[in-house]
């Protein structure tokens, strides 16, 4: 799908940087977008080619906003979390507002997390003690 296309589907619903979006497809990065009537900030994640992101991309769900014709296909709540996990990681670890989504996110999914996924990739991605530690923060055990 071109950037034109993008631009002209989303920008009467959402706030829209296309230098921001540019940016995120050159380097798979990630931009984000501000659903004008609510002003819930949205993450979206341009993934690259390892393994990790082609089973993120398989695992994507479809859906929207109330009352929005436009639907949007979704991270899991797993892999928001090691999503935000590797961000975390990669700020060296210091971004308050990362750690707060991550612990929002753990609390409210907590019942509904596939832990053993959880378990699997942020071993894999060096994230097991950060995700030991987000747990334990939202008060669970993992």
């Amino acid at each position: 799908m071109n950037m034109l296309l993008v631009y002209t589907l989303l920008n009467k619903t959402y706030y829209i940087d296309s230098g921001m979006i540019l940016d995120a497809i050159e380097h798979s990065s990630t931009f984000n977008l501000i659903h004008l009537k609510t002003m819930i900030k949205v993450d979206i994640f341009i993934p690259g080619d390892t393994s990790y992101e082609n089973e993120t991309f398989r695992r994507k769900k479809l859906d929207s906003f109330p009352e929005e014709k436009t639907a949007l296909f979704f991270c899991s709540s797993e892999d928001i979390i090691i999503n935000k996990l590797n961000w975390y990681k990669k700020g060296n670890m210091v971004s308050e507002r990362q750690w707060t989504d991550i612990i929002g996110v753990v609390r409210v999914q907590y019942k509904s997390l596939d832990l053993e996924y959880l378990k699997k990739w942020t071993k894999q991605l060096g994230l097991e003690e950060l995700l030991t530690k987000c747990f334990h923060d939202a008060g669970y055990r993992i």
